[in-house]
């Protein structure tokens, strides 16, 4: 038997959540929130540590609750990673590795989570990286919006820093590929996007970016992109942040439903069978109008795609869990009877 056809997948799967970066500046206790808890499904997520050399996000209230040094951007992360395995204090779910945990998570309806890096600046050797790994690390995005020392990223799209991968960045690639970690365009320059499609194995993802076709923003993909990950049965996750679903709107004005046309113009381009949620929740600095913090953003926006009239159930269904679940399979290169 097939190992997808085994699951019975009641799952909301998102793909870049950034709850734990709440939990390192103080102002949450927990990784799991009403408006992120599905209250009609399991929840899978790939909770992810941002802490980017040069970002300057929050570093010194960082350093003073982790208790690192400003400069230690290595050991806040390690700190970080610590904070996702306190299940006891900040939030019990299944920590996954693989999909074959997946599997088992679904079959039982619990909740499961992995672990993300965005933003891999500080992981400046290879040691660094097997140190993340041990940590149970399984998604990196590559680059932040600057570049760092494995690539550009993408403020300097079509400028002449646009370099790509640098050549530690291609013996970074080749060191995940061979761990198993699946590596994440978003963020990512334009030719670094294509370097790594050119030398990375495998399955790739895109974990929270739109199409560039629909609203044209650096942080969005390139069709020429989007169709590779597609052919190489990888994933994007489409954010929910207003400057990448649809230009020359105020947040005032911005209704939920903007989101459909990246989900429309995905189905006529043939990659409906590779988004789902890549909601950036806990990572964005406002929501559409009519989203409120009482329940589950994803299920409401999945009762907004069921009202609309515009999806079968079973695009709604592929949405919400069985591409990113594929993926998963594809990445792990799960074979029949497992």
């Amino acid at each position: 038997m097939n190992c997808l056809n085994e699951i019975r997948a009641d799952l909301v799967c998102d793909c870049h959540n950034d709850s734990i970066m709440r939990i390192g500046d103080g102002e949450y206790d927990s990784l799991i929130s009403p408006y992120n808890l599905s209250q009609k499904h399991s929840f899978l997520q790939i909770f992810a540590i941002f802490n980017e050399n040069g970002s300057g996000r929050n570093r010194g209230r960082f350093a003073e609750n982790l208790k690192v040094s400003e400069d230690d951007t290595f050991g806040a992360v390690t700190k970080l990673a610590d904070i996702y395995h306190e299940g006891e204090k900040y939030g019990e779910f299944r920590r996954c590795t693989s999909f074959r945990d997946v599997k088992q998570a679904a079959l039982k309806g619990e909740n499961c989570g992995f672990l993300g890096l965005e933003g891999a600046g500080m992981v400046d050797t290879i040691e660094k990286l097997h140190i993340l790994y041990d940590k149970q690390v399984r998604f990196i995005t590559l680059t932040w919006n600057g570049s760092n020392c494995i690539a550009s990223g993408c403020s300097v799209s079509g400028t002449p820093e646009d370099r790509g991968l640098n050549p530690y960045g291609k013996e970074f690639l080749k060191e995940c590929g061979k761990l198993g970690m699946s590596v994440d365009l978003s963020h990512a320059s334009v030719r670094t996007m294509y370097d790594v499609l050119e030398f990375a194995e495998g399955p790739v993802l895109a974990t929270h970016s739109n199409f560039r076709s629909v609203c044209d923003h650096v942080r969005n993909l390139p069709d020429e992109v989007a169709e590779e990950i597609v052919r190489r049965k990888g994933f994007i996750g489409l954010n929910t942040y207003l400057p990448f679903v649809r230009s020359g709107v105020e947040f005032g004005d911005y209704d939920a439903e903007m989101l459909f046309d990246h989900i429309d113009y995905a189905l006529e381009k043939g990659f409906g069978g590779n988004v789902g949620f890549g909601f950036d929740i806990d990572g964005v600095e406002a929501y559409a109008k009519e989203i409120t913090f009482d329940r589950s953003i994803h299920d409401q926006y999945l009762d907004l795609m069921e009202k609309s009239g515009r999806y079968s159930d079973e695009v709604i269904y592929d949405f919400r869990c069985m591409n990113f679940i594929r993926f998963l399979k594809n990445a792990d290169r799960c074979e029949s009877g497992n």
